[in-house]
């Protein structure tokens, strides 16, 4: 009792932040403000928040309102999608480009390895390369998984890439995509 309603206290975020679109993952929240910036919070499991570090957000004093870091996707770049998955998380950008960031195990950040990024220093930013999508191909919409991603294309075609147990990837086959080279 005493929790709920009047009692629930609201999210703190920065001064003069105004909320455009949120995206919410496996223990964790992104929220994009109506000048693009990208603002993550909750568990940060191999740097699915994409800090630069693995420190948990959210849950101790002095990490929310003011103190609440905006995550740098680029030089120039604002953010018009985010969507988290189990131990990762993408954006598509105001260029309809996608990069995402977290646990790579699988091959769910789409860049033919399995090297996690955002987690450490230098890893995001023009660091962070853009997800190859295909010739001529940009993002409509994301769409993640526990373990895996899919992106919506401007051809009104679909893609899916990572762990793709019991075929859950549409590939006619079992094996994970984007975990390897010339997978992407």
């Amino acid at each position: 009792s005493n929790e709920m309603s009047d009692y629930l206290p609201p999210i703190n975020f920065p001064s003069g932040v105004v909320i455009s679109s949120f995206g919410t993952g496996y223990y964790h929240v992104g929220i994009i403000s109506s000048t693009g910036y990208l603002f993550t919070w909750g568990s940060n499991a191999n740097g699915k928040l994409g800090l630069g570090h693995v420190n948990k957000i959210g849950d101790g004093v002095s990490e929310m309102g003011d103190y609440l870091q905006s995550v740098n996707v680029g030089s120039g770049r604002s953010v018009v999608q985010f969507q988290g998955g189990n131990s990762h998380s993408c954006v598509i950008l105001d260029n309809f480009n996608v990069k995402c960031f977290g646990l790579n195990d699988q091959g769910q950040l789409g860049y033919g390895d399995t090297l996690a990024r955002g987690n450490l220093a230098n890893q995001m930013s023009d660091y962070l390369p853009y997800v190859n999508l295909g010739s001529g191909l940009t993002a409509q919409s994301l769409h993640i998984g526990q373990g895996h991603s899919c992106v919506v294309l401007n051809d009104n075609s679909f893609k899916c890439f990572a762990d793709n147990a019991n075929g859950k990837l549409g590939i006619g086959s079992v094996l994970d995509q984007g975990d390897g080279s010339n997978e992407m």
